[in-house]
Order: C-alpha cells, then sequence, then structure tokens
C-alpha cells in the first residue's frame, strides 16, 4: 500500500542519527575512512560565476534507477527519488563549467562537467559498481587483474591518515571503454582537461577507475614512493591512431576535469604507465577547445528539448548531451576540426548535419530537425484537479526522464514500438499508473495523465541546508511513551525526532 507520512511543524528535529554524510565517511563500499582527492596543480578556464538550473537522473549500467544517490551542483546537494532522478534551481556554478556529481555507496564517483545554458540544463548519469578484481598484501604488494586491466603494486600503502597500513587489501577496477555507447554518461566530468598550457580538450584511447580498501572498509592510496604499474587495453579499432607514447591523466575528483601527470607507453594492444594514486586514469591525446552554442528547432521554430546530442570531430571523437527545455545546447569541441552534429534518438541517429570547422567561439544558426519515420508521444500531465503539472517529470520503460513543459510532454519514439509512461508530481510527490501506449506509425496524443497516487513510502527533511529522503526501507515507530518518533531509512537518512507536546 503505498502512503505519505509527513513531518509536521509540531515536531522538533532534536538530534539526527545520521543525517549528514559525516566527511571521514568512505563512499566506497563498506564504511570506513575516506581519502582526500587529488587536486589539478593546474588551471582550468572555468569562467566567471552565475547561477544555472538543472534537471537529470542517475542509473547504473543496466539502465536501473539509482534512488537515494547524493547529487551536488555548485554550492547545493539533493538526493535522486525513487526513479533516480534529481532537480536542482537557481545552483552557483561557472560560465565555462558546471560540475555534477553523483555518490553511492558500492559505485565509483559519477559525475558530468558541462557548459551550462540560461534553461533548465539535462543530465544524465550512469554510474558504474565497484567491482572487486583482486586483493593483495600491503606488505608485499602483488599483482591484480580484472575486467582487461592488470596492477602491479609494490609494498606500501596508506590509511586517510597518510600512515602505513598492514594487512589485506581489496582492489576495486573498472575499465572505460572509450568506443562504449555510452562512455558520454559513464566517464567522469566530460573530455576536458588542463596542463602547462592551458585548458584542453581530449581524444581518448582508454580509460580505468581504482578503488582501493582495507579489510575494514576503510579507503587507502598508494604509498608517496610507493606508485603502482597499470596495463589496460586498447581497441584493435584505435591501435591504428595510438602513439607510441601518450599523455597520462587523471581526474581531479574536486574541480570536476583531467590533469596532465606522465606518459603511458604502447606494448602491443594494451597501455603501460606508472602511476601516483588512484581514482580515475585515461589515456589521450589532448587539442584545443572552442566553445559553440546552437540550438535545435522544429520546422515551425519551436524549441525541441530533451533532444540526445553528438558532434564528432574528424579525429578526436564524439562528445554530446542534450538539449535544455528551451532547445539550447553548448559545448566546448576541438578547434579547426571539421564537426558533425547528430540527432539520436533508440533507433538511431535521426539527423546528421556537417557543420565544418572552426577556429573560434561559434554560435550556430538554428538546427530544423523535420521527423522523418520517428513518431512523437504527447501529453499532458496533470494533477488530482486536471491543472497541468508545472513541475514535474515523465518517465518511460527504458528509465529515460523528460521535463514537463506547463505541463505538457514529447517523446520520439521510433515506429510499431511500444511504450510505458508514468508521470510525477515533484511538488505534490505524487505519479500516474503506468500507461501503456502502443507506438504505430503515425504521432499520437495520449491526452491527460493524472498524478493521484502517493509515491511509495517516503518522508523528506531538510538538515544544516540539505535535503533528505528516506524512500527505501521506510521504518517509521513510536516510542511507548509517545514522545518519540524514530525514522529509518538506508544510511545516511536517519533521524529521531521528539514529539513537542
Amino acid at each position: 500500500m503505498k502512503f505519505t507520512i509527513w513531518v509536521t511543524l509540531s515536531l522538533i528535529l532534536l538530534a539526527p542519527l545520521s543525517c549528514k554524510k559525516d566527511e571521514s565517511t568512505n563512499v566506497g563500499n563498506t564504511g570506513g575512512n575516506k581519502i582526500a582527492p587529488i587536486e589539478s596543480p593546474f588551471t582550468y578556464n572555468k569562467g566567471t560565476n552565475i547561477t544555472a538550473s538543472f534537471f537529470g537522473s542517475v542509473v547504473d549500467e543496466n539502465q536501473q534507477v539509482i534512488s537515494g544517490a547524493t547529487v551536488t551542483i555548485g554550492n547545493k546537494t539533493i538526493e535522486t527519488d525513487e526513479n533516480g532522478v534529481f532537480q536542482i534551481k537557481d545552483a552557483s556554478v561557472f560560465e565555462n563549467h558546471a560540475y555534477i556529481t553523483a555518490r553511492k555507496d558500492g559505485f565509483f564517483l559519477g559525475s558530468r562537467s558541462l557548459v551550462p545554458t540560461s534553461g533548465v540544463n539535462k543530465v544524465r548519469i550512469r554510474m558504474l559498481k565497484q567491482e572487486p578484481i583482486g586483493t593483495f598484501d600491503a606488505s608485499s604488494g602483488g599483482s591484480v587483474s580484472g575486467d582487461g586491466i592488470t596492477i602491479n603494486f609494490k609494498p606500501g600503502v596508506v590509511d586517510a591518515y597518510g600512515q602505513p597500513y598492514s594487512g589485506k587489501v581489496n582492489v576495486y577496477g573498472k575499465y572505460i571503454d572509450p568506443e562504449g555507447e555510452f562512455l558520454q554518461e559513464e566517464m567522469p566530468g566530460n573530455l576536458v582537461a588542463a596542463n602547462e598550457e592551458g585548458s584542453k580538450v581530449l581524444k581518448t584511447f582508454g580509460m580505468v577507475a581504482v578503488q582501493l580498501t582495507g579489510s575494514d572498509g576503510s579507503e587507502l592510496q598508494l604509498g608517496k614512493n610507493s606508485p603502482a604499474e597499470i596495463t589496460f587495453p586498447l581497441s584493435a579499432t584505435l591501435i591504428a591512431d595510438a602513439p607510441s607514447e601518450i599523455a597520462l591523466w587523471y581526474f581531479d575528483e574536486v574541480n570536476g576535469f583531467w590533469s596532465q601527470e606522465g606518459t603511458a607507453k604502447l606494448e602491443g594492444n594494451t597501455y603501460k604507465a606508472e602511476v601516483s594514486h588512484f581514482s580515475f586514469w585515461n589515456c589521450d591525446i589532448p587539442v584545443d577547445a572552442i566553445k559553440i552554442n546552437g540550438r535545435v528547432v522544429d520546422e515551425s521554430g519551436n524549441p525541441v528539448p530533451d533532444l540526445r546530442l553528438n558532434i564528432i570531430s574528424t579525429s578526436n571523437g564524439g562528445r554530446g548531451g542534450f538539449t535544455d527545455d528551451n532547445g539550447r545546447f553548448r559545448g566546448l569541441v576541438p578547434a579547426n576540426q571539421n564537426l558533425t552534429l547528430q540527432i539520436i534518438i533508440k533507433c538511431g541517429v535521426a539527423y546528421s548535419k556537417n557543420l565544418g570547422s572552426f577556429s573560434s567561439n561559434t554560435t550556430l544558426s538554428d538546427v530544423i530537425f523535420n521527423l522523418n519515420n520517428e513518431i512523437i508521444v504527447s501529453g499532458t500531465i496533470v494533477d488530482c484537479n486536471l491543472n497541468p503539472v508545472i513541475d514535474g517529470y515523465v518517465k518511460d520503460d527504458l528509465n529515460n526522464v523528460y521535463k514537463l513543459t506547463a505541463g505538457k510532454f514529447n517523446i520520439i519514439r521510433c515506429p510499431n514500438t511500444t511504450l510505458f509512461l508514468k508521470g510525477v508530481n515533484i511538488n505534490d510527490k505524487r505519479e500516474s499508473g503506468l500507461r501503456f501506449v502502443m507506438v504505430t506509425s503515425k504521432s499520437i496524443d495520449v491526452g491527460n495523465i493524472q498524478t493521484c497516487d502517493s509515491i511509495n513510502e517516503y518522508i523528506t527533511w531538510t538538515s544544516n541546508g540539505k535535503a533528505h529522503i528516506a524512500l527505501d526501507k521506510l521504518d517509521v515507530r513510536v516510542s511507548p511513551n509517545g514522545k518519540s518518533l524514530y525514522v529509518s531509512g538506508i544510511e545516511p537518512d536517519r533521524m529521531a525526532i521528539a514529539i513537542v507536546n
């Protein structure tokens, strides 16, 4: 049964059991002390401070939603709802660099870096599960292999306080395929970077994510004089263009860009490098960047939101994102390289246009997107009084989400397919049932979808400026004397409330 519990003004929050993540708490597998991320010595041109709004979703590698992920953008933090969705308005970011992070126990850091528009910026983050690839003894070192990665460790591992660690070291690793379909959603940040020459964009030949923990789950790091040797695969299609020595970059998890440190050498069909610490590492060729702006409209001149775009350069591959609620897109692309813009839907490439090359920041003329074989499924999400839901979204059976415009939505799908839709009213915390749609060969208006059901068991509250929501495994208990209410969700969403007479 669905029900909603409201914490009213007659209840005073006395003692949060764990309402806020302690800065010394690990966000990895099993808890413990957290290692401070390594910051870049280089400066990335972020531009001036602005405010921007964001809407997006967090999913895993199987495209299953991740609820309760902690999402931070600039000065604001929130947690994803039961559909893995978040919305943050008026966050303080930079005009050239908005950095969004998503954290959840058992996953590597998920993040996205983008050049924000003045509209509502759509973000999709695909978090990578921390999978074990081996163990070794800290005092003797050792070798581990998994997911195409091999790492040789020397003796010398330290804890969060920089003290030598002795005992078993657990190694979690993940290879990120540079030719993978979901590279833009899986990789940290974006392919933007900095070195001693300034800001760059990158062509990647492969990435790895690595996390070390002790037997108690505490994060560990390589000792100062104990670098590790890491080897990871190179696909057959990239070997022809792979230099014998390539720049090596690590991801600055504080500032959201790649920082150059050292090089990797080509050995057969692998790259091998020595690294001084672990997080994300990347083999890349850097090039100069320019900023590109544009807008996608239909044949009537109306903006088309929620479109997945990909801009491909002749030698640096693709980089992508989504149009905002005004159909606008903005980002950094390689300078002086021929560019092609693609619009991607589930059927494949729905639109392709050669843009040419640019040597300086450029605003494109409107891109006119006319449907060919694609179908528009439209409708209106309304509340229980049949009023359009202003602040809400639609979720489909592929766990894609679409923000509403005055209650309305338009979803582009392939013909002769099926579609399941659910509407969500963010403000009222209500949702609709599933609506089944048979997509034929003609566009269809499904009419009103009413959001009258309470979202499954939730309680929300705010502590120290941070919003919390307890969705999963919710446990509500009242003390025997009736003076206290205990609310328990998945860590860190637990709190105790005293009832004031």
